[in-house]
């Protein structure tokens, strides 16, 4: 989510990640959502592509903290959580690779 400012001076929270397009006006940009809503806000379309980038990158950063962090800590037991392979990769939510080496669904 990335914070901006409306026409009225109030702070919005929007999901960057459903940005379509941003339009340039004289002093505002109008985000189209691919909802198909539209907002106009203070903030200009570089100022809006900045957030978008920092957000993204906060995201990309959080994610492979919790990667590690699971990584580490993570013995496999729990069928909700992924579990190591022996090559140090993670198979999501407990499946194990088969014969082929591609991820399997339990069972």
């Amino acid at each position: 989510m990335i914070v901006l400012t409306n026409l009225r001076g109030e702070k919005e929270a929007i999901n960057d990640e459903l940005i379509e397009r941003i339009e340039a006006g004289p002093q505002q940009a109008m985000v189209h959502l691919t909802s198909g809503v539209n907002y106009i806000f203070r903030e200009s379309v570089a100022e809006i592509i900045r957030l978008c980038q920092l957000n993204q990158a906060e995201v990309h950063v959080i994610a492979r903290h919790l990667y590690n962090q699971t990584r580490h800590v993570n013995t496999g037991a729990d069928p909700g959580w992924p579990s190591p392979r022996p090559d140090g990769d993670l198979l999501p939510f407990g499946r194990r690779p088969g014969a082929s080496g591609h991820a399997t669904p339990p069972g």
